[in-house]
């Protein structure tokens, strides 16, 4: 069965992006190689299991590949994928495949980079796409946490945000000069 997931991939289409502490609906494409069963034993389909609890199945034996909407809850989601034989058995799971949904590491969803830039590498914690005084990675805090700017404006990195808004720095400086004058 390890040689049965040679390669998997997973694709990261969130239908709800963003959603850092709720779960977040992902589409995921599986992959594996063709798959030789052990002798005397039929393969009647393959499930997909995230942390070690079935989330999707085909029923097709001669499967390589599958499509499945996943409910993704942790940061870091482990997926394994088995074979199920005609009777009612099930192989040993594969080689764990580790899902992040943060996998650039830079505290921005890549989902919401994706919807934004279409990319995970343009936004990070220093960048500021609009050049508003926001990095992209306060306006990401700010609309997870559902603040508006001081005009009742969604935060979003593609359109200039109004000042004063949780993290912008005419809101930090006030607070550093404070400090540093006592």
């Amino acid at each position: 069965m390890h040689r049965l997931l040679l390669r998997l991939y997973l694709c990261f289409l969130c239908s709800m992006p963003g959603l850092a502490t709720a779960a977040t609906t992902a589409a995921i494409h599986v992959a594996w190689s063709p798959y030789t069963p052990p002798s005397q034993l039929a393969v009647s389909g393959f499930r997909l299991h995230r942390e070690g609890v079935p989330v999707c199945r085909t029923t097709n034996a001669r499967a390589t590949a599958m499509d499945c909407t996943v409910s993704i809850v942790a940061e870091t989601t482990s997926f394994t994928l088995t074979a199920t034989f005609a009777n009612g058995t099930e192989s040993p799971h594969s080689a764990p495949f580790f899902f992040k949904l943060d996998a650039d590491e830079d505290g921005i969803l890549d989902s919401w980079e994706m919807s934004f830039f279409g990319n995970t590498t343009t936004a990070d914690a220093t960048s500021d796409a609009d050049r508003d005084g926001y990095t992209d990675l306060q306006e990401f805090r700010n609309a997870q946490n559902g603040e508006t700017d001081p005009q009742g404006a969604r935060y979003d990195p593609k359109r200039v945000n109004a000042p004063g808004g949780t993290g912008h720095p005419s809101r930090i400086l006030p607070i550093l000069q404070l400090l540093l004058s006592d």
